[in-house]
């Protein structure tokens, strides 16, 4: 009797469940030329809007910051801004052969790439081995 009862809500999980899947595996349609040319349009309205959001977000980091300036000013301190210069956008450049080859002359961790010491600092036997924990020595034991 028991096992009745925990058989139907068991059997309308799976049959539920089988049916959401097939939703949602169902492909859509390719959009229509009408439709790309709404989403592009949406996507350009939202580009403009970005950039009307970012010129005002600046205008008001400018007026705080000369605010402050002038807090200080009054203040008798001297604050000098550091100008922060947006970097030109770059336009990513084909990878070639010699930069998608692995470098095979050294085993370099990305330390020791970036100084230029690839294994140089530790003895051969200790290159390629993680580093591990000192125990400590002596000292009181810890409280149970």
């Amino acid at each position: 009797m028991i096992a009745r009862r925990c058989l139907f809500p068991l059997l309308l999980g799976v049959a539920l469940s089988i049916g959401l899947y097939g939703a949602a595996v169902a492909k859509l349609p390719p959009p229509t030329d009408e439709q790309k040319a709404k989403a592009a349009e949406t996507k350009a309205k939202a580009d403009e809007a970005a950039k009307k959001e970012a010129e005002l977000l600046t205008k008001v980091q400018d007026k705080s910051a000369a605010r402050y300036i002038a807090d200080q000013a009054k203040l008798g301190k001297v604050v000098t801004p550091t100008p922060i210069v947006a970097p030109p956008p770059q336009a990513a450049a084909p990878m070639t052969a010699q930069e998608k080859a692995p470098n095979t002359a050294s085993a370099a961790t990305p330390h020791n790439a970036e100084t230029g010491n690839a294994g140089k600092d530790k003895p051969a036997a200790q290159a390629d081995k993680p580093m591990q924990r000192e125990k400590p020595t002596g000292g009181a034991a810890p409280a149970k």
